[in-house]
């Protein structure tokens, strides 16, 4: 759909008139999406990242839990005052994400800045300008989590023009593992989404539904995994 909502509900549609056994969706958008007249006909929708009626089931990496894997990765590696971009605060994926970097940075007794928190649309410019308006006050971050892999991206880009070395004045851990991460100097930390697990599993609940299961709305959330590289290793 290009993340378009009036694509996504015309093809929604399409499925409800084909009478289609079961739809998986990833939304177009923070608001979800109106499975109604897929649910009038009683075709089952499995949705991922986002929970969207009572009755559909979904699948989602577990954002918090990734957050709170590259937070505390980085405090160990021997930061003390780490930032977060992540994503606009209407995105459940961004709030999750903000969350378990929250949880610890209170865990580990660190003050919450709210200089240090930066909310963007997950693109590069924006991650890049986050990034820059944060080295504009006194002890500025000494760790960056960027809460996707395209604010990765951006956060490296201010950096590098801050004139700021990664990572031996700051530290940089992402979330969204892509096969180049390692080919970029330094080779970033990341939080890896399981992308195959999410898929299989979302399958599996189609087919389920599809052969009769009518139990209540399942949330299924995967559990990331770190992969340390050179980018946070103090």
């Amino acid at each position: 759909t290009d993340d378009d909502p009036r694509r996504q509900a015309e093809y929604l549609q399409v499925l409800a008139d084909q009478s289609a056994a079961g739809a998986i969706l990833n939304p177009a958008s923070a608001a979800g999406a109106d499975i109604s007249a897929l649910s009038a006909h009683g075709i089952p929708v499995v949705s991922l990242e986002m929970d969207l009626a009572a009755a559909a089931d979904s699948v989602h990496c577990d954002d918090a839990a990734g957050a709170r894997l590259a937070t505390r990765h980085l405090a160990e590696a021997g930061a003390g005052r780490i930032a977060c971009v992540t994503g606009g605060a209407e995105t459940p994926s961004a709030r999750e994400r903000l969350a378990g970097y929250r949880q610890v940075i209170s865990e580990l007794g660190f003050p919450v800045r709210p200089e240090f928190i930066a909310h963007t649309d997950y693109r590069e410019a924006q991650g890049e300008a986050a990034v820059r308006r944060m080295f504009d006050f006194e002890d500025p971050p000494d760790a960056l989590f960027a809460a996707n892999n395209r604010l990765v991206i951006g956060a490296l880009r201010a950096l590098r023009a801050l004139g700021r070395r990664v990572p031996e004045d700051v530290m940089v851990a992402g979330f969204d593992e892509l096969p180049w991460m390692d080919l970029i100097e330094p080779p970033v930390t990341t939080i890896a989404q399981h992308s195959y697990e999410i898929g299989a599993t979302a399958a599996e609940m189609l087919i389920e539904r599809i052969d009769g299961y009518d139990g209540p709305a399942r949330r299924v959330a995967i559990p990331p995994t770190l992969t340390v590289r050179a980018s946070s290793r103090g």
